[in-house]
């Protein structure tokens, strides 16, 4: 259902396209002086903007768009997040509010510009940087698994964004994984938003959530996209005998240790590569089971860990007869051969992963979430600490060069670059009329009076032609003419 619209609520669009919202909800001041934005505009408006490609739709967590600001000719995302009822509304405006107050400045989070309500109608608009580097997934994806010495670099600043999150704001982010896991190519790493987690208000659930607050599943939560997949929110009431929470304060730290088992699991996957071999839907049952039994035996808890190291005992249960006592004896008597092929302490060992390694991420993956480590903690590891990485040298940075997505020098064919031309011939005709607009124009500070000094070698073009696949040569080439005009 959508919102009612104020008086001053207005949303025309067409694709390549121009809308023209109300008077932003908010419009946040650069501050932090990076090169990235040496040279960001002041303000940003929906309706200097044209849309040139959407990255993800989804009906649950709406549209992200991959769009450029026509004055500047730099490019955002915008993400348009469905309303679906006034409690929503509340939720993500409180939410963006607190990450644009409390991280407009930080490295380790995605920046929030700006946030327009209602445009389009019943949506929330909000305007971020875009990374040039794709995510964690797209990284997996393009160099499989990662050493050990770029996954440190990941958790690192992975960890400051989670403990920003967690000291500062005193919640959880609820959604660690991959795709929110947004790279720089020069190996920075973003924390994104976690929307996902925050359009539905928390709600008790049961089956394979741990009566545990309530986790969207729409979100990637792994590499494969499949939410079944998922491990089960279980870092929550009735775990390992513990009360359930009496109060908020007592979900959110319970909350926020579950974003550290998804960080460990996510760090632990990195490391494997794609779980798909294991059968990670067929773990994340058995897992289940094995805490429902653990459970409901207190006296049997000194004998278990984490995840990592019970992981021969979670995966000789058989979901047909899962009596912990059957479970433990059948462990005793089965050769590792015929339980499983691989482990996961195989994969890591013949990866060359180190013991800080392997204890770090015991730290994560603990079955009692009062034993697992904080962020705070986790940043004061020896595997964090250490300036030493076991195994391939290769670095974060060196990675992202075998990403397309990271790869500014990846230009089409000649004989393929007709229809990208054509794009370009379009964005053109909408940069024309944006720039024409008197309002634009008789902006004294409007970017637009700095573009006639770029050239092809400008970082704007460069990045514009790498998004069309064009030489930047022949970018420039069209836009000079319709630059000269105005």
């Amino acid at each position: 259902m959508a919102l009612p619209k104020s008086k001053e609520e207005v949303n025309t669009s067409f694709d390549l396209s121009v809308q023209k919202p109300r008077k932003p909800h908010r419009v946040y001041t650069e501050t932090r002086q990076s090169p990235k934005d040496a040279q960001a505009p002041k303000s940003l408006n929906l309706n200097e903007m044209v849309t040139l490609q959407i990255i993800k739709s989804s009906h649950e967590t709406g549209v992200v768009k991959k769009m450029l600001h026509a004055p500047s000719l730099r490019l955002f995302a915008v993400k348009e997040v469905p309303l679906t009822t006034r409690e929503s509304r509340n939720l993500l405006k409180q939410w963006v509010d607190q990450w644009q107050n409390e991280f407009g400045n930080s490295r380790y989070h995605l920046k929030i510009y700006t946030t327009y309500f209602n445009v389009p109608e019943g949506c929330l608009s909000i305007i971020t940087e875009l990374t040039n580097a794709g995510s964690l997934q797209s990284l997996t994806e393009a160099v499989g698994s990662l050493p050990e010495a770029a996954i440190k670099t990941v958790a690192k600043q992975l960890l400051k964004a989670l403990n920003g999150i967690h000291t500062k704001l005193r919640v959880a982010h609820g959604v660690v994984c991959p795709s929110q896991i947004l790279l720089e190519k020069n190996g920075d790493v973003k924390l994104s938003m976690g929307l996902a987690d925050k359009i539905q208000p928390p709600q008790m659930t049961t089956g394979l959530q741990y009566n545990g607050i309530s986790r969207n599943t729409f979100e990637k939560f792994n590499f494969l996209d499949k939410p079944s997949n998922t491990l089960p929110n279980f870092a929550q009431k009735g775990l390992l005998g513990q009360k359930s929470p009496k109060n908020s304060d007592d979900v959110q730290q319970q909350a926020m240790a579950q974003d550290i088992f998804d960080f460990g699991w996510l760090m632990l996957k990195s490391a494997v590569g794609d779980l798909e071999l294991f059968g990670e839907a067929d773990f994340s049952l058995k897992l289940k089971i094995f805490l429902d039994e653990y459970n409901k035996r207190p006296e049997e808890r000194h004998n278990h860990c984490c995840v990592l190291h019970d992981e021969e005992l979670i995966a000789s249960i058989n979901p047909a007869f899962p009596d912990y006592d059957s479970v433990k004896s059948r462990s005793k008597r089965t050769s590792r051969k015929e339980k499983f092929q691989l482990g996961f302490k195989d994969l890591l060992s013949a990866n060359n992963f180190s013991e800080n390694f392997l204890d770090f991420l015991c730290g994560c993956l603990r079955f009692n979430p009062d034993e697992r480590l904080t962020a705070s903690s986790l940043l004061s590891s020896s595997f964090i600490k250490s300036s030493k990485s076991q195994g391939p040298s290769t670095s974060l940075v060196e990675l992202l060069k075998l990403n397309t997505q990271a790869n500014k020098d990846v230009i089409l064919p000649a004989q393929y670059q007709a229809a990208s031309e054509k794009h370009l011939e379009k964005v053109c005709s909408a940069l024309s009329m944006i720039w024409s607009q008197s309002s634009v124009i008789s902006n004294e500070d409007a970017d637009i009076r700095r573009l006639q000094y770029m050239n092809a070698n400008s970082m704007a073009i460069q990045d514009l032609a790498f998004e069309l696949g064009l030489p930047s040569a022949k970018v420039f080439k069209q836009l000079k003419g319709l630059i000269g005009e105005f």
